[in-house]
């Protein structure tokens, strides 16, 4: 009598659960996406004043062609993140005149972009 209501009762229960943290792990990713997207705006004002609206749309429009660039011949050779990162610095640092910090925030912030803004492919 008892293993027989355990028996129909257990798929319920653990229906409810696993619902309830999927929920939580969902809700968890969207805190973490909506964070994210502060960041990027953080360092896109940082960077902004660092060196002005002009020289700053500049410059991001000439890394995101270079990161893009790199991203397509990544594509081909097969190239890992490292090899990824030192090439769009390399090719960023050889267009511009930005120090290698900036470089790096404009390349993280660049890639959280695409990232967040890129469709869920399931």
């Amino acid at each position: 009598m008892l293993k027989d209501i355990i028996i129909q009762l257990l798929p319920q229960v653990l229906t409810i659960v696993l619902t309830a943290i999927v929920g939580f792990i969902a809700t968890i990713f969207r805190n973490w996406c909506n964070a994210n997207k502060a960041l990027i705006e953080t360092e896109k004002q940082q960077l902004i004043q660092l060196i002005g609206v002009d020289n700053y749309n500049k410059e991001v429009n000439l890394a995101k062609t270079a990161i893009q660039s790199v991203e397509e011949q990544a594509r081909n050779f097969n190239w890992d993140s490292t090899i990824k990162h030192a090439k769009a610095t390399e090719a960023i640092s050889n267009a511009t005149g930005l120090t290698d910090e900036e470089i790096y925030n404009i390349i993280k912030a660049t890639v959280n972009e695409w990232n967040i803004t890129k469709p869920n492919v399931q």
